[in-house]
C-alpha cells in the first residue's frame, strides 16, 4: 500500500532501499526452489512406481503428442505455438490431493505423483525449450 501512495505521489524509495529489494528479488526464486526442494518426498512402496510410470505416461504422451501437433500447425505465431506446447507439459494442479482425500485414494501415492511430476514437468520444458529454441520472453530488469 505504501509503494503505491508513493508511487501516486511521485516520490520514490532511498538508493539503499531499492538496491535492498533488487537483492530480495534475484534470491526469491533460489529460495523458493530450496523450499520447495525441502518438501520433496519421493518414498514408497516398490510396486507403485509402475503405477505412477503407468498415470505419467497417460498424463504427458497426449500433452506432448497434441503439443507437437500444435507446435507443427505454421499458421500461428511461434511464441503462440510456444505457449501452447508448454502448457499442455505443465505439472498438473494440486487439485490432486483434494481429490485424493474425497475419493479415499492412497494419499501418499498421490503426493508422489505430485511430486515426481512437477520434477517431469520441470526436466521436459527444460529439454523441449533447448531442443526446440522456443522463444520464452524473458524478465526485464528495470535499473
Amino acid at each position: 500500500m505504501l509503494t503505491v501512495i508513493l508511487a501516486l505521489s511521485g516520490l520514490r524509495y532511498p538508493g539503499p532501499v531499492l538496491e535492498l529489494a533488487a537483492v530480495l528479488a534475484r534470491a526469491d526464486m533460489p529460495v523458493a526452489l530450496l523450499i520447495l526442494g525441502l518438501h520433496l518426498k519421493f518414498t514408497t512402496a516398490r510396486g507403485r512406481w509402475a503405477d505412477i510410470g503407468r498415470v505419467l505416461g497417460i498424463r504427458y504422451a497426449p500433452g506432448f503428442a497434441v503439443g507437437m501437433a500444435l507446435y507443427a500447425l505454421p499458421s500461428f505465431d511461434r511464441t503462440f505455438r510456444a505457449g501452447a506446447f508448454s502448457s499442455l507439459l505443465l505439472p498438473p494442479t494440486l487439485i490432486y490431493p483434494f481429490n485424493a482425500v474425497q475419493f479415499r485414494y492412497h494419499d501418499e501415492f498421490v503426493g508422489l505423483l505430485l511430486n515426481v511430476s512437477n520434477v517431469v514437468s520441470c526436466f521436459l520444458l527444460r529439454g523441449i525449450s533447448n531442443v526446440l529454441r522456443l522463444p520464452f520472453p524473458r524478465a526485464r530488469t528495470r535499473r
